[in-house]
């Protein structure tokens, strides 16, 4: 349930995990430009926004880091990745803001592949500790630059908010709200020593990369979820081929990386 309501700026017996985040037990609170939001017991939401603030800049704070923590209370598995599916399987691509991981959703979608979330990336077990990818929110966010090298128009589309210079890319014609097993696992390296190339992953080294791009990961550690967030990327890692994916972005060459990921789903 999401919800108006008052907050107060603090809340009662929180620890500051930054200085615009607080956690007490099963209850979160951030206090961001756009207003406060708190997140109680993985079951409701609370937004009590700045007066006078624009919805879309609402919405930015609403389906970040205030859903991440949702997750986080429900015990799923939030990642910092794009997704998409490839033959009924589900592709999730990680790293860093600026890796690339939004353009290649791009691409994926222009030859009408189905993208299963950008940015957060939420991961649910079933019983038999298959991983699947619970479809995200229907839209993909590019930087100005980024819409070029994904050959995508600037006209007609709007910024995502907050002051951001990020573009809100629909993906409403071949989004689907059906989940997907998660098969593969791309951790990308943007800019990486070595060049472009593409390595297996196993064991500690595979968990301990997952770990890196878990969204909001102290927040997880701060509610008491650091050891199921670990135990569901172990099982993670032994379930899904993992790959690190060195990239060099080079913008005379857009489709490079999805070119890379074609040849190595193909071999």
């Amino acid at each position: 349930t999401i919800a108006w309501g008052g907050l107060p700026e603090r809340l009662e017996g929180a620890i500051d995990l930054e200085p615009l985040m607080q956690v007490a037990g099963t209850l979160f609170q951030f206090n961001a430009p756009a207003g406060r939001y708190r997140v109680c017991d993985g079951a409701r939401i609370l937004v009590d926004p700045v007066p006078g603030v624009a919805a879309r800049d609402i919405r930015l704070y609403l389906l970040g880091t205030t859903l991440a923590a949702l997750c986080h209370q429900r015990a799923l598995l939030p990642l910092h990745a794009t997704a998409v599916s490839v033959s009924g399987t589900a592709f999730a691509f990680l790293g860093p803001s600026g890796a690339g991981k939004s353009t290649l959703a791009a691409q994926f979608q222009r030859r009408g592949e189905t993208v299963l979330a950008d940015d957060l990336c939420v991961v649910g077990f079933e019983h038999d500790q298959t991983p699947w990818v619970r479809p995200g929110l229907s839209r993909i966010k590019l930087w100005k630059d980024s819409l070029g090298l994904a050959d995508l128009p600037r006209s007609g589309l709007r910024r995502i908010g907050g002051g951001v210079a990020k573009y809100s890319v629909p993906i409403s014609r071949t989004f689907v709200r059906a989940e997907a097993p998660l098969r593969r696992v791309y951790i990308l390296r943007p800019d990486t020593p070595e060049g472009t190339g593409i390595r297996r992953l196993a064991g500690p080294e595979a968990v301990s990369q997952i770990l890196e791009n878990i969204y909001r990961w102290p927040l997880a550690i701060a509610m008491g979820q650091a050891a199921k967030a670990f135990a569901q990327v172990a099982t993670l890692a032994k379930a899904c081929e993992i790959f690190e994916l060195g990239v060099v972005h080079d913008p005379a060459e857009p489709r490079k990386l999805l070119e890379m990921v074609d040849r190595h789903d193909l071999a």
